[in-house]
């Protein structure tokens, strides 16, 4: 059996003095992979830990704030022009504008769309057809927009 001198051990061990030794009283749970973990001398699953590992890389595409902000500031465009309809490829050219760093990487059609879709859900209409732009629209101004 490994003889454990670390955070981990010191939290288990705090937990179980806390309850004083009767962990079935406190309807502790036992975890069968944290158990195996422990005892062989491994780190918690990453299930149960409570702090993420900064070496850890998380997955997705890395953040960049001047993208963000370019965004945002194509979301108000956006907003402020709701009666209009506007293309995905020319809200693309307005974040464009909006970008301060010229090394960053305009986001794809393809990306600012579902970027518009996560931001807004049900609030946005995007009009897709093959070989034709992408028409942006708000829903509550949709009818406005049709009937003049």
């Amino acid at each position: 059996m490994i003889c454990r001198n670390d955070e981990w051990s010191l939290k288990v061990k705090g937990r179980i003095q806390y309850y004083e030794d009767d962990l079935h009283a406190a309807d502790c749970v036992y975890h069968h992979a944290c158990s195996s973990h422990f005892r062989c001398g491994r780190d918690a699953t990453l299930q149960f830990q409570s702090e993420s590992d900064p070496k850890r890389r998380k997955s997705g595409r890395p953040k960049n704030d001047n993208q963000q902000q370019a965004f945002s500031r194509t979301c108000a465009y956006l907003g402020a022009n709701d009666e209009e309809q506007l293309t995905i490829s020319e809200l693309r050219n307005k974040m464009l504008q909006y970008l301060a760093d010229a090394d960053s990487i305009l986001y794809s059609n393809q990306y600012l769309k579902s970027q518009l879709k996560d931001r807004y859900g049900n609030s946005i209409r995007i009009a897709e057809g093959e070989g034709l732009h992408d028409i942006v629209t708000m829903r509550e101004k949709t009818s406005h927009i049709l009937r003049s």
